[in-house]
């Protein structure tokens, strides 16, 4: 099945809002199986705001954290996942290629290894431009609020 999610929609699941949402749109989704979203690099970002050094690029972490969210995506809409609680990112281990430039657009694929209760294992590969930018593999889920 392959539906579309944009922005409105994803800031509904994620906790994350502007200007840490690293993710623009879901263009394609087979629930419980693998997500492809996207995100726009543009020079008006806050992460390329008020640098006393100029950055013409994005920087890993927010990759990881784009791809982290876009699993995230991922494991809530994913049959038996929990959807509601604490949304965490708990391991990762990344390869990077390349860095993405200021005007690309990143392209991130997400395919769920394994589901549990309150966690998935999912491996992602992030492309700009057709170019090979990191491959990850991450744990990430849903733990219940702690009161």
């Amino acid at each position: 099945m392959m539906l579309l999610i944009d922005q409105t929609e994803i800031l509904q699941i994620l906790p994350q809002s502007y200007p840490f949402l690293m993710i623009d749109r879901i263009v394609e989704i087979k629930k419980g199986e693998s997500l492809v979203a996207v995100k726009n690099i543009t020079g008006n970002e806050w992460i390329f705001q008020n640098q006393s050094f100029q950055l013409d690029h994005l920087p890993e972490p927010f990759i990881i954290e784009a791809a982290a969210q876009a699993a995230l995506v991922l494991y809530v809409l994913s049959e038996n996942s929990r959807s509601n609680g604490i949304k965490f990112l708990g391991k990762v281990k990344s390869e990077f290629h390349d860095l993405p430039k200021i005007g690309e657009q990143i392209t991130i694929h997400v395919d769920l290894v394994k589901l549990m209760k309150n966690l998935g294992i999912f491996s992602s590969n992030v492309s700009a431009e057709g170019r090979a930018i990191a491959d990850l593999n991450l744990i990430c889920g849903v733990m219940n609020n702690v009161q």
